[in-house]
């Protein structure tokens, strides 16, 4: 690109203004281009060429400079494309073209008074756990500052869908995890229906029957060994008798074995049945979070926010539409503000 081939078109004076390294515009006499407005900063802007292609660059300006409809930030070089849009004040200027780029989607908050009829919907947005309610629609007269807040509100919108999506995600793990603890319950109760125990009472009469019998065994072997020690003179005449009682020990040692492995079991079937009851707590719990999550009425929130999502991108795709019109023509041409109309 040659430097007699670099331009800024002045859409207001319809004049192409040519350089070749660099041109400035400010406010300042000691500028390339002087704009006498105090919305322009003594010196606001250059525009340089370089081996890197052509940058624009804000001098830390006081209203600042929007490329495209974006505010540049200061002392940062931005590259320029073919019709890009440069804003200073209410100054526009279309680079290397006589036609701006109407592509771009952020709209700049301009300082005239340019303004188009619109729509707004008040949304007020409650606690996840409340719901979304969307007052009555009204008309209203937006400038192009609006506009940008309307965009704003749909991108609002739409990451409020996003947090729904989640919480629906989450209710789902909820009733995963309560069919869990279903099944875990189930299983204890058919445990205790195979060894007929109805309660903890059932299970602890029982262990106390058994301990009973043991007793009664114990205090049965005791006086089988006191009538050995007083037989023990007659040994000789009734050694086949001790015999027998021997025996009867024998078999009472091994009754009492088993006796106790019964109580063994049954002090472990206590613990289980015991830790049944910390899993209904946890299940009636889950429960209760369960109707908290179903009371939300997330499906219908989330059509309503739909709708009203629907609604405010049609109205800013109008009022985009209105603003291109009003601001460039139906021929895409700047048309500038009223008073220069009016000149």
């Amino acid at each position: 690109m040659t430097g007699k081939e670099i331009f800024i078109f002045d859409k207001q004076k319809q004049k192409k203004i040519f350089f070749k390294k660099s041109i400035s515009l400010g406010r300042s006499n000691a500028c390339d281009i002087r704009i006498n407005d105090k919305e322009i900063s003594s010196h606001h802007i250059t525009i340089t060429v370089s081996l890197e292609g052509v940058q624009i660059e804000d001098f830390n300006s006081f209203n600042g400079t929007y490329l495209n409809g974006a505010k540049l930030d200061p002392k940062v070089k931005y590259p320029l494309q073919v019709k890009d849009i440069i804003q200073v004040g209410e100054h526009c200027f279309f680079f290397n073209s006589e036609e701006g780029n109407m592509d771009f989607l952020d709209l700049p908050s301009f300082t005239g008074s340019l303004s188009m009829a619109t729509s707004d919907s008040n949304i007020i947005v409650h606690d996840k756990f409340e719901p979304i309610t969307v007052e009555e629609r009204t008309d209203a007269q937006y400038s192009l500052k609006g506009l940008r807040s309307n965009k704003e509100k749909i991108n609002s919108i739409k990451k409020r869908i996003q947090d729904f999506a989640k919480i629906k995600e989450e209710r789902k793990l909820l009733l995963g995890e309560i069919d869990q603890k279903k099944i875990e319950i189930e299983e204890f109760d058919n445990y205790f229906k195979m060894k007929n125990y109805r309660s903890e009472n059932d299970i602890l009469k029982t262990i106390s029957s058994v301990e009973m019998v043991n007793k009664k065994v114990s205090d049965e072997i005791e006086g089988v060994k006191h009538f050995i020690a007083k037989l023990q003179n007659e040994i000789n005449k009734l050694n086949q008798q001790i015999t027998t009682f021997q025996n009867q020990i024998q078999e009472s040692q091994k009754e009492k074995g088993k006796n106790l492995s019964i109580i063994e079991e049954l002090n472990t079937d206590l613990e289980i049945f015991r830790g049944r009851g910390g899993l209904i707590e946890e299940w009636q719990e889950l429960q209760r979070k369960l109707k908290k999550y179903n009371s939300l009425r997330i499906d219908d929130q989330v059509a309503k926010l739909q709708e009203v999502l629907v609604e405010e991108e049609k109205a800013l795709k109008n009022a985009q539409k209105n603003y291109a019109q009003k601001k460039f023509g139906s021929d895409g041409l700047f048309q500038g503000n009223k008073k220069n109309k009016a000149s």
